[in-house]
């Protein structure tokens, strides 16, 4: 019987720590590759609400416009749902339901009286949320702070743009 003290056969412990080592590299990476992708496609999505919001923003802040948009609506009441955002000429920029990238569309669009009262200028919030088709847990909301005056009817009939509100 003959011992082979020099000559190795099978693997050890150094190479089972080598592979897992390289294995683990690769898994970083494969990881880090992947994110930076996820990332990439996050940011045009959140480009494409934020010019549609600043787009928003830029009509609404017309005040022609915002009259155009909540035309004929009583926005005395708590809450107003309408369907389209409108220019100074009554011409349809955005609408309830339009899509906005391939990943969200405008849900609704709605108004929520603060301290509107009728024949005075008031406060009110003009609210427009984003829904994600893909995950609903990434929906978007936006609320702008309007000045408004409305008549007796409760319809509006001067509209400001206040200071955009994150909450």
């Amino acid at each position: 019987m003959s011992i082979n003290l020099f000559g190795k056969k099978g693997i050890g412990v150094t190479d089972v720590v080598i592979t897992v080592g390289l294995l683990g590299l690769m898994a970083i990476a494969a990881i880090k590759i992947v994110e930076v992708k996820f990332n990439a496609s996050r940011n045009v999505v959140s480009k494409n609400v934020s010019d549609t919001l600043n787009l928003i923003e830029k009509v609404i802040s017309n005040e022609q416009s915002c009259i155009e948009t909540l035309a004929g609506k009583n926005i005395i009441s708590k809450s107003r749902t309408f369907t389209t955002i409108r220019n100074e000429t009554g011409s349809k920029i955005f609408a309830s339901q339009d899509k906005i990238s391939n990943e969200y569309i405008i849900d609704k669009l709605e108004t929520a009286n603060i301290d509107l009262k009728k024949g005075q200028e008031g406060v009110f919030l003009f609210k427009v949320i984003f829904r994600n088709t893909l995950d609903r847990s990434r929906n978007i909301s936006a609320r702008y702070l309007m000045i408004g005056k409305v008549n007796n009817s409760g319809i509006l009939k001067s509209c400001r743009l206040g200071p955009m509100l994150n909450f």
